[in-house]
């Protein structure tokens, strides 16, 4: 079945799509109507990553801001805030910095603090569609909902449609030429600084055009740690003496990790060792294969741009499915500068929409089963990966086999 024949198919059954959407949707909602709108299933507090962020602005807010990564006394105060009946921790570890974001919400209650976050992630998916220059920004804001990393954005209560936001706004910038306010946009996600992977390795090869981008990322580097230094000396000096441990904390399911560490420490029976020295390999190789994708494709911005984030998402130790909400960038860039391969692009990205819908539910469910009672060790595998891997690998070959002009500048 060739290319084409397969598109149109994909197109025929669109339906199953927006029913598995609606389902997804509707059970979270109903789920949390049980409970009041604020517990989930598992009866913790909804949206419970949010937590880390509310307590540390709160407790910033309080004076108390050198114990925001103190996580045995969190695991205390943090149930105090969420109306949790036993001892709970979401760990605080982004720089202190980021903290003060949250600090005007953290004076209202929990949940009210919440759907804000909620509602400002909503906002900045839509106006990140348009930023990529979606041109049919409502079909791309419905199907990006139907992504399941999107989805687990809200369930979780995380942050990703925040970098999402800051991701667009970097392009948009880049996409214009204005390099240096793309590299200040960037500059807003050193709160995750293991996302600029891409960005920056790909401005440091093109250094000769792209340095006002590095410029503008180390103003923005300069501003928060000044911020940092004035406004949370105790928080700043306490995170720089916990780095290591924060860097290296693993207390969370690998089953919502999609990565190569995530892949190969399942399938070594939860051996994180293996996982984190085959990871690294496999994010060298990344870093190679993306060297030689510039050599080629280095005078399109869109094209890079997308293979930038694409690199992040792989070669990055903390994946998490939410993380993959990024995808979304690199899909949108793909469908609207490169429309002749449309039909490749759906048959790929529905590809990624099914490994992503199913990997984590998968994993979950192996890793218990296989669990073992004494060492609480399991074996999985996390299908999404070798997935992803082939998407980007295809991808590849397709702008291989196209001859792509780099766009002209929206003026």
């Amino acid at each position: 079945m060739n290319s084409q024949r397969l598109a149109a198919l994909i197109r025929e059954r669109l339906i199953f799509v927006k029913l598995a959407t609606m389902a997804l949707w509707i059970a979270w909602i109903a789920s949390m109507a049980f409970t009041g709108f604020a517990r989930d299933i598992d009866d913790k507090p909804i949206g419970t990553d949010h937590v880390a962020f509310y307590s540390a602005a709160k407790l910033i807010d309080e004076g108390q801001g050198d114990r925001i990564y103190d996580w045995g006394f969190l695991g205390e105060y943090q149930p105090k805030l969420t109306g949790h009946t036993n001892w709970y921790l979401d760990a605080y570890r982004n720089p202190p910095f980021y903290a003060l974001l949250y600090v005007p919400t953290s004076r209202l209650p929990y949940l009210v603090s919440f759907w804000i976050w909620t509602a400002l992630a909503l906002v900045l998916l839509w106006f990140g569609l348009g930023w990529l220059g979606a041109e049919k920004q409502f079909t791309a804001f419905v199907l990006s909902l139907s992504f399941y990393p999107v989805f687990a954005v809200f369930g979780f209560g995380q942050n990703s449609l925040l970098s999402f936001g800051f991701f667009c706004l970097s392009f948009r910038f880049m996409d214009r030429r204005q390099y240096f306010l793309a590299g200040v946009a960037a500059g807003m996600l050193l709160y995750k600084p293991q996302l600029l992977l891409g960005l920056v390795l790909w401005w440091t090869l093109g250094f000769r055009t792209y340095w006002r981008c590095l410029f503008g990322l180390a103003a923005m580097g300069y501003f928060w740690l000044t911020v940092s230094v004035l406004v949370l000396p105790n928080e700043t000096g306490i995170f720089i003496d916990k780095l290591e441990a924060i860097a290296g904390y693993n207390a969370f399911m690998f089953w919502n990790l999609h990565n190569p560490k995530a892949f190969f420490t399942l399938i070594a029976y939860d051996d994180k060792a293996i996982g984190s020295a085959l990871g690294a390999v496999c994010s060298v190789a990344a870093v190679i294969f993306f060297v030689l994708f510039w050599k080629r494709h280095c005078g399109n911005v869109p094209i890079m741009f997308g293979a930038a984030v694409y690199l992040t998402l792989w070669a990055s130790p903390h994946t998490m499915i939410y993380e993959w909400t990024l995808a979304v960038i690199p899909a949108v860039l793909l469908w609207e500068r490169v429309k002749e391969r449309r039909d490749e692009w759906l048959i790929l990205f529905s590809i990624a929409w099914i490994a992503l819908f199913i990997s984590t539910p998968i994993s979950q469910a192996l890793f218990i089963w296989t669990r073992n009672p004494q060492t609480g060790a399991g074996w999985a595998i996390q299908v999404s990966v070798p997935a992803l891997a082939w998407v980007g690998l295809r991808a590849a070959r397709i702008l291989k086999a196209t001859p792509v002009l780099p766009p002209s500048v929206i003026s």
